[in-house]
């Protein structure tokens, strides 16, 4: 009687448990559908304020700094349909957090809610089909570079994250960023400007590099945009949307702050050293995307890369197949790339946006990447290399019957090698020094062998894009100026005049190239670290109505709209040791971290890029150990994450790795450019001691036979 007694009572609460576990699940569906229908009608709002808004968007034509921003960070049709899709998403998964009552991280957990999020967002999960046997070229957008994960890497993909993001609502939704330390609501971080004209500005005090000459910065650059491009948002038939606007019958800009899209930078202009007439600078925040892993859990605001993660000459060649087309000149049969007269690229067929001035003769380049014109010395970049892909292909075409295709990819891929041995052999060791390139196994081999780890994801990471790499803007100096081959100055420009004028490039066939080159190896870099020069820190893409912009505060502002989370905590991630105070600041001179202290309410503050960017070089180096350590893990990933990398058997043999290994970037220089003499390195300032201007005639030639 007894054990019938506990089975009737078991059957009863398994009856309740089936029931309640039903009505859970109705509920959780209930909810779900309303989060749907939520997500959908917010993101319907924000497509039609930007239409409300378009006239407003369309204020400043042509020649505005506002435009200059946004030419360099376009978004693209396909990006367009990506960022309205993780709107609604986002929006739909804050409605989740308010009506079911869970944390972000209980409903991560809930495998109900991944189930109807997965069916709801199939956009989510990596739908690329690799082929059965693998290739020997690249893709032009980087999938299928790893065969068991085929998206790692790609373009149009979300930016890792080596640490979970930092927002001040948890998603990231709303324009102010994460909050100070002090938890009290609102308690603002510094504005970015307050903490840029504080920190980075001295201008008496800031000195060129003794060593390094200022084609390092403009390499660094160059690299820079081949594994990173970060879209924002953009109004109403491509307009770039206004964040920082005058009111009617005031001449003083305001922030808009009714617009999810803006986070406008605060300026003081009543004590501001330069900004007198505006109360902001305007920022557009970088385009929203979501999480594409095998996952697809819900996931806060992340960013999207348009271009590849590899360092794989996307900027040259195009992050997509058809851009990469698009730039071919398939008519000769010799795997060329497309020229113009004076072997420039082809001018852009829509050029408005991408040039603060229009002068005649002014066209802007076409070319795998959109901010080829931001400033000489980086269109100077891009011609070399599209040159040395031409002459690749046609020292192949000379030797063998290769189809057109054949010819192509077999010069893609060893311009790719050159650009990562100019990267490995060359740029890295100045930056990281002897101990961080050991460490993190980035030295060049001298021979073939297998380096690539399938396991390895060489996505860039967040901090990476819009921190740590940027420390390089530090190196940029006051000026691009051009010398003749007696190396006199035949044109002396400040740097402000010269932003999105590619004028400076292209005029009469692109006779300044040679002479922008000669002046780029031969002129100091800026010294980098704490100090920018005012070019930069106050007449960033200066337009003919006086607007301009600050660099260093942009990347302060962009960390916050990338919910980088601060300083302190990349410390704990490198093994350094992790402040508690201002006075634990090891790395820092007793200056910054006064400086630091008084900007900041505490030291849990401090913002990742202002925190490394203050910090003292490492041996041998130009970045802090902060920096030092996120580029290692960055360019240890790109490097050992590479299926194709050039120093892997599979790709060249030995003897074409010596070969290549030739092609210095002196050497690139002197057959590209109309060069006489050139140091043998170039990242370094010419000296009689050990870096001596040497005849381009006895730089050893490449023997192209070996890749017959």
């Amino acid at each position: 009687m007894l054990m019938y007694f506990w089975m009737c009572t078991l059957w009863k609460w398994f009856l309740l448990a089936s029931l309640l576990q039903r009505v859970v699940h109705a509920n959780i569906t209930a909810i779900f559908s309303e989060a749907r229908e939520f997500g959908k009608q917010q993101l319907k709002e924000q497509i039609q304020t930007r239409l409300d808004r378009a006239d407003d968007d369309k204020d400043e034509t042509e020649g505005s700094c506002r435009q200059a921003v946004y030419a360099m960070k376009p978004q693209t049709p396909s990006g367009q349909e990506d960022e309205y899709d993780a709107v609604e998403q986002l929006e739909t998964l804050r409605y989740l957090l308010e009506r079911s009552e869970k944390s972000l991280s209980a409903i991560r957990a809930d495998s109900e809610i991944n189930s109807l999020w997965s069916q709801a967002f199939p956009s989510c999960l990596c739908s690329v089909t690799c082929p059965s046997s693998e290739t020997q070229y690249r893709t032009a957008d980087g999938t299928c570079n790893n065969l068991a994960n085929p998206c790692w890497g790609k373009s149009s993909s979300p930016q890792a994250r080596l640490l979970p993001s930092k927002y001040g609502d948890d998603l990231g939704l709303g324009s102010a960023p994460r909050n100070a330390t002090s938890g009290q609501t609102p308690v603002e971080l510094p504005s970015a400007r307050r903490i840029s004209s504080a920190l980075f500005r001295d201008f008496s005090k800031k000195d060129e590099d003794t060593k390094l000459s200022f084609e390092v910065m403009s390499w660094g650059q160059f690299i820079d945009h081949d594994m990173v491009f970060t879209p924002v948002s953009k109004g109403a038939g491509g307009n770039s949307i206004a964040c920082c606007v005058a009111p009617v019958n005031s001449t003083i800009r305001a922030a808009v702050t009714d617009r999810v899209e803006c986070a406008a930078i605060a300026v003081d202009f009543t004590t501001d050293p330069h900004f007198n007439n505006t109360e902001c600078l305007d920022f557009v925040r970088s385009a929203p995307t979501t999480s594409t892993d095998s996952s697809c859990i819900p996931l806060g605001r992340e960013q999207m890369n348009l271009a590849t993660s590899f360092i794989d000459g996307s900027m040259v060649y195009g992050a997509t197949a058809a851009r990469q087309l698009s730039l071919r000149d398939t008519e000769k049969n010799k795997g060329l790339m497309l020229v113009s007269p004076g072997n420039l690229p082809p001018p852009l067929e829509t050029p408005v946006s991408c040039r603060l001035t229009s002068e005649e003769g002014n066209f802007c380049l076409k070319t795998g990447d959109g901010r080829t014109q931001v400033v000489p010395n980086l269109a100077n970049d891009h011609v070399l290399i599209l040159r040395l892909h031409n002459l690749f292909a046609n020292q192949l075409a000379q030797r063998t019957s290769w189809t057109d295709e054949k010819l192509f990819q077999e010069a893609r891929k060893m311009t790719i090698a050159v650009l990562q041995q100019i990267t490995y052999a060359e740029y890295l060791p100045l930056i990281l020094g002897p101990n961080l390139m050991n460490e993190y196994k980035l030295k060049v081999w001298e021979s073939s062998h297998n380096i690539y780890n399938s396991a390895i994801n060489p996505t860039v990471f967040n901090n990476f894009a819009v921190a740590a790499f940027r420390f390089g803007h530090s190196q940029i100096t006051d000026f691009q100026n051009n010398l003749n081959n007696y190396y006199n100055h035949t044109t002396v420009n400040k740097i402000e005049d010269t932003f999105l004028r590619p004028i400076f490039t292209v005029r009469n066939k692109g006779e300044d190239l040679d002479k922008h080159a000669r002046w780029k190896v031969t002129s100091h870099s800026g010294e980098a670290g704490r100090l920018f020069p005012k070019g930069v820190l106050d007449l960033l893409f200066l337009d003919s109505l006086g607007h301009s912009l600050d660099l260093p505060a942009i990347n302060i502002q962009r960390g916050r709209d990338h919910g980088i989370p601060p300083y302190v905590e990349f410390r704990g991630v490198c093994g350094l040791n992790v402040p508690a105070s201002f006075s634990d600041l090891t790395n820092h001179a007793s200056a910054n971290r006064a400086l630091l202290a008084s900007i900041y309410g505490d030291v849990a503050d401090i913002d990742l890029f202002a925190g490394a960017m203050t910090e003292e070089y490492v041996p041998g180096g130009k970045v802090g150990p902060t920096f030092g350590c996120l580029l290692g893990i960055q360019f240890q990933a790109l490097k050992h994450g590479d299926r194709f990398w050039f120093e892997s058997s599979n790709v060249f043999n030995t003897d074409q790795i010596i070969e290549l290994k030739k092609m210095t970037l002196s050497k690139v220089m002197c057959l590209n450019y109309n060069m006489c003499n050139l140091q043998l390195r170039a990242f370094e300032i010419p000296n009689f001691i050990n870096n001596r201007p040497t005849a381009c005639s006895n730089m050893p030639d490449m023997n192209y036979d070996v890749f017959k």
